[in-house]
């Protein structure tokens, strides 16, 4: 069953790094989770699966009957907390219809639901898993708590021995925070 979802993940993003939604991929998953319903590995590549597809809705069922099973899995909350940052953005880019207040409140409610399971997902991974800690320090940063980002940024700057494509992400990302967030352009150039 394990095998079957990755294999699904797989054809999803088969073509030049592109994601693109397979009908292959999708029974692979449906025959996946009809065979291992409860198995979490099933569930977490299975939600994976559902997010990139689009369907953020299904893919967070999935996390939260894996976090049901295993509670203290990284993995399940750091998907999670970026299921509820893809909501954030897309309420974001297309606010809800009525009051402005229930949406502002809405708008609330994700963020701290994001940023809760991405501090649950950091809980026992001090700086090992470079993009969940970079996923934390957006959304920091989105809700304004700049020491909060700038923090997380400065530790993962000081790391040594990761992949260059690890220390090209958290220069970028830093800087940008400096350039967007903080306004200081002369501190965005020595990340850039």
């Amino acid at each position: 069953s394990v095998a079957m979802v990755q294999l699904a993940l797989k054809l999803q993003f088969h073509q030049n790094g592109e994601t693109h939604n397979s009908v292959d991929g999708m029974e692979l998953v449906e025959k996946a989770l009809q065979k291992s319903p409860d198995l979490p590995y099933v569930l977490r590549y299975a939600a994976k699966f559902y997010r990139e597809a689009g369907d953020v809705e299904k893919a967070m069922e999935l996390l939260k009957r894996g976090l049901e099973i295993t509670p203290h899995s990284n993995f399940l909350h750091h998907q999670l907390g970026r299921c509820y940052r893809v909501k954030f953005d897309q309420l974001t880019k297309f606010p809800a219809q009525g009051p402005r207040n229930a949406a502002l409140q809405q708008k609330a409610q994700l963020m701290k639901l994001c940023k809760y399971h991405f501090q649950k997902a950091t809980e026992n991974r001090p700086y090992t898993s470079v993009k969940l800690h970079l996923d934390l320090a957006d959304t920091y940063s989105l809700n304004g708590e700049h020491c909060k980002a700038k923090e997380v940024y400065s530790h993962l700057l000081t790391l040594e021995d990761i992949r260059p494509e690890n220390k090209q992400a958290i220069c970028l990302q830093a800087g940008l925070f400096e350039l967007n967030h903080m306004k200081s352009e002369s501190n965005a150039i020595t990340h850039f």
